[in-house]
């Protein structure tokens, strides 16, 4: 092979190494784990600020929500851990702003229901062009989460797209709202990385 068909060879991958670093430091050093592992998730995760609430309601805005004793059972975050968040129902918890990028795909949580019928709402809520932007990416029905599981994916493709045209990083904040009904949430993730 001549050098410059190496090169043409080379090139692509050594653009690719480069590229993909720049976007994951876009938001500097994160605290990336694989808490999710015993649920076969082995996704690298993002704990927002005070995710598992151990810290009080510190970086959470709070109405008629409160802290109680208790944990998903998997205490992915932490083995002594003792603390989830209680939201009644039309409350609502705001977490701090986490910085994203574009490789930044969903988010996921635990949650319960404690009464037999209602819906926990999940929103990212982002500034664009200084206009502040919500949109829903995940309801949660009191049916499916009679006790402590998982959530589903929560794309957070609303608050990102922007992303795709002016290739930078997006302060985002996860707005959880029970709608109807009395929930628990715990431990708060955002992944940063895309599937692969």
């Amino acid at each position: 092979m001549t050098p410059l068909r190496l090169l043409a060879c080379v090139t692509p991958v050594l653009t690719a190494l480069l590229v993909v670093p720049a976007a994951a430091q876009a938001c500097g050093s994160q605290d990336l784990r694989q808490p999710l592992l015993p649920l076969s998730d082995a996704g690298w995760y993002l704990p927002v600020d005070n995710a598992d609430f151990e810290d009080g309601d510190d970086d959470w805005k709070l109405s008629r929500a409160s802290l109680v004793r208790g944990n998903e059972p998997w205490k992915v975050l932490g083995s002594r851990h003792t603390m989830a968040l209680r939201l009644n129902a039309g409350g609502t918890a705001l977490s701090d702003q986490v910085c994203v990028t574009v490789d930044h795909t969903h988010s996921r949580f635990f949650a319960r229901a404690l009464t037999a019928t209602g819906s926990l709402r999940v929103d990212v809520l982002w500034d664009n062009e200084g206009r502040d932007q919500q949109a829903t990416v995940l309801t949660l029905s009191a049916a499916q989460f009679k006790a402590w599981a998982p959530s589903p994916i929560a794309p957070m493709a609303p608050a990102v797209k922007s992303l795709y045209e002016d290739e930078e990083d997006e302060l985002v904040a996860l707005k959880f709202t029970a709608v109807s009904g009395t929930w628990e949430i715990d431990d708060v993730l955002v992944d940063p990385y895309r599937r692969r």
